[in-house]
């Protein structure tokens, strides 16, 4: 955990250390916790574990994501003033992959979770996960991102991924988490990470290709040098 927390820190500043840092701490603490529990705690739980189905689609992930969507992306500045197309592309690309990663939770709780094992959930969860980067990668090919922007981006991402599998096995197998209603909440928190380390990633690919990228189209604008 210390080696991912010093890659999350290091690539993506505070914010995203801090959730990395929560989420982590909550997990654990919850294992620890869940042995010495009484009774009673155990009848609370039930009783949330019933409101969590009417309250995931309400979830606080889904406003984040919706805000950064709807608010955020069109005020993302990358060199505006010397390179407005490569803001463009770099604003497209983001948009669209905060879309999947809604579109992702999205089908992620109107699956029939419930019906699954908990080995069934995680299967399905990271095969959703890697269906979304593939439906990303074949939306932003479609509005006119260069495949080598593409591809750069998603192999920063590709830590990110293994931080969010590493979640969702834990998830699986703690026993805290005694339905898979109760493992989707917590795993909608973890999502959050996704968004907060899409910004970065995007940002740095642009930097990292410079003139790999100068002098190729996006949507029929030519890409400026850094």
């Amino acid at each position: 955990m210390a080696k991912d927390a010093l890659h999350v820190l290091q690539e993506y500043g505070f914010a995203a250390l801090f959730v990395f840092v929560v989420l982590g701490f909550l997990i654990h603490y919850l294992k620890r916790q869940w042995p010495i529990w009484s009774q009673r705690d155990l009848e609370r739980i039930s009783k949330i574990e019933f409101n969590l189905q009417q309250e995931l689609a309400s979830h606080q992930f889904f406003t984040n994501v919706l805000y950064m969507i709807n608010n955020e992306v069109q005020t993302l500045d990358f060199n505006s003033n010397k390179t407005p197309v490569r803001q463009k592309m770099f604003r497209k690309l983001v948009e669209i992959r905060l879309q999947c990663t809604h579109e992702l939770a999205n089908r992620i709780i109107s699956a029939e979770i419930e019906e699954m094992t908990a080995s069934q959930w995680a299967n399905f969860v990271v095969t959703a996960c890697a269906e979304s980067d593939i439906e990303f990668e074949d939306r932003a090919l479609r509005n006119g991102i260069p495949p080598i922007f593409i591809k750069k981006f998603l192999v920063w991402q590709r830590r990110t991924d293994e931080i969010f599998n590493s979640y969702v096995k834990d998830l699986a197998v703690a026993s805290v988490y005694t339905t898979n209603m109760v493992r989707t909440s917590t795993l909608l928190y973890i999502l959050n990470l996704k968004t907060i380390t899409t910004v970065g990633d995007a940002e740095r690919s642009l930097i990292e290709l410079n003139g790999d990228i100068s002098g190729m189209l996006f949507n029929g604008e030519l890409l400026e040098n850094l």
